[in-house]
């Protein structure tokens, strides 16, 4: 069933639909700091008893969600479930920089290092 679960949220997550991204964010959120429901949007994380360690865990389960790296302090950056998520969007539906279409194919994935966000 987790993998079912890690699997659905890895499609949202790179769908690059706000809403179902918030979401993924959100769920993410509320199992690493185990809280009985979700915290208001623009609460901080650190009022809401997220830790360096618990940090850690969320930014490792939306990597995982989103199949990439991301910045060791990106939830310092974006430190409210509404601007993380709002990031997170962003880098999901980021367009493609004019120029980019028709050059030469991008290195696999294999052959690349993990992206750093």
């Amino acid at each position: 069933m987790e993998g079912e679960r890690e699997f659905s949220e890895g499609v949202a997550a790179q769908d690059g639909d706000p809403e179902r991204i918030a979401r993924v964010v959100e769920r993410r959120l509320v199992a690493v700091l185990a809280l009985e429901e979700a915290p208001d949007a623009d609460a901080l994380f650190r009022d809401l008893g997220l830790t360096s360690l618990r940090a850690t865990e969320l930014r490792s389960g939306l990597e995982r969600a989103f199949e990439q790296s991301f910045s060791p302090v990106m939830l310092q950056e974006h430190p409210t479930l509404r601007r993380l998520s709002e990031h997170l969007a962003s880098l999901a539906g980021a367009p493609v920089a004019p120029g980019e279409e028709g050059e030469a194919p991008a290195p696999s994935a294999a052959s690349r290092p993990a992206r750093r966000v």
